[in-house]
């Protein structure tokens, strides 16, 4: 029998598997009140890229944006090591504030990690797949974004 692995991602498969035919996005929260997170995202791109057509509260916006273009990602591998490489991407959204204050250049990589593992910050690239992993955050600078198994 094969592996949820092998069998999503077999030579003979031509679907694209995307990270949201695997998770849902549940939610979000910020993670430092110090820096309002509309001054660090570029809101109008992340609308723009997701195909918002609404206008909510702006840090709704960018949550959800940036949620949706996650759940859009697609999938190369189930390692984290993967999902990771694509997140590296996503810096494009940050305002250039970011990429020039240290303490959130510090803080900005977006990354995925398992949290049944209670992996640390320091600790984000570690061995687990997703294919047993139930419960995925994904974090931005001073933004985080909760994905659960379907």
């Amino acid at each position: 029998m094969k592996s949820l692995s092998e069998s999503l991602f077999d030579d003979n498969i031509t679907k694209d598997i995307k990270f949201g035919d695997l998770y849902k996005f549940v939610d979000w929260k910020v993670t430092s009140r110090r820096w309002p997170i509309s001054k660090l995202y570029k809101s109008s791109l992340i609308m723009k890229d997701a195909k918002y057509k609404e206008t909510w509260d702006l840090e709704d916006v960018i949550a959800n944006g940036l949620a949706r273009l996650v759940l859009d990602i697609k999938l190369t591998g189930m390692s984290n090591h993967e999902l990771n490489k694509q997140l590296r991407s996503f810096d494009k959204y940050y305002k250039s504030i970011v990429n020039t204050t240290q303490r959130l250049r510090a803080c900005s990589l977006p990354h995925a990690y398992n949290k049944d593992l209670n992996a640390f910050r320091t600790n984000r690239i570690n061995d687990w797949s997703l294919e047993d992993t139930q419960t995925v955050k994904v974090e931005f600078c001073c933004l985080e974004l909760i994905f659960e198994r379907k």
